[in-house]
């Protein structure tokens, strides 16, 4: 009998910027990855710009040849470790999100705060004020909020290392979550 091939098609393009979890770390697959899931489940051509141990940083920003119908922020969790205040991440989370504005200005941008960790104790404060100060920055520029604590449920064995990085289950709550949530604004 003969075969064919049907060419695969995509609705759209989506572009993630983000820190390791975005990047996929400690997953034991790169295919059950949240970004890769996301890919999938959108059908979008997409360019993955998760990197480990990234913060919102505007000196990171660079112009990609990569045009997006969609783009995804998801930093906020090594800020929450590695600022020395509230006050300098709101400096740095808004300069970003400034930049990203300007660079998809049209675009649907999608702001993922951060997803639940079992470690709450940086010099800043409380990590449930870190992740208000993201919302609240993201509200200021239009940006559609995702609320990471309702993406992943708070249970250690869906992370692979207990407390912050999902594993593939993890990242399959987190994928199908987010996906969701996109879509209502699609």
């Amino acid at each position: 009998g003969a075969t064919s091939i049907r060419p695969c098609t995509v609705d759209l393009r989506l572009l993630m910027i983000g820190d390791s979890i975005t990047q996929g770390w400690e997953s034991e697959y790169d295919s059950m990855t949240y970004a890769y899931a996301l890919s999938r489940d959108l059908r979008a051509s997409s360019n993955i710009q998760g990197v480990g141990g990234a913060y919102y940083d505007e000196s990171t920003l660079d112009a990609i040849p990569f045009e997006p119908d969609v783009v995804t922020v998801a930093y906020g969790t090594n800020d929450y470790d590695m600022r020395p205040s509230l006050s300098v991440m709101r400096e740095h989370v808004s300069a970003f999100l400034d930049g990203i504005a300007d660079l998809y200005a049209g675009k649907k941008i999608f702001v993922l705060s951060p997803i639940w960790r079992d470690r709450r104790n940086a010099k800043m404060g409380r990590f449930e004020d870190c992740r208000a100060l993201i919302i609240e920055e993201a509200a200021k520029r239009n940006m559609i909020h995702i609320d990471g604590l309702k993406m992943v449920p708070p249970i250690p064995s869906l992370f692979s290392d207990a407390f912050l990085h999902p594993n593939a289950l993890g990242f399959a709550y987190y994928a199908e979550n987010v996906v969701r949530e996109i879509q209502k604004h699609l």
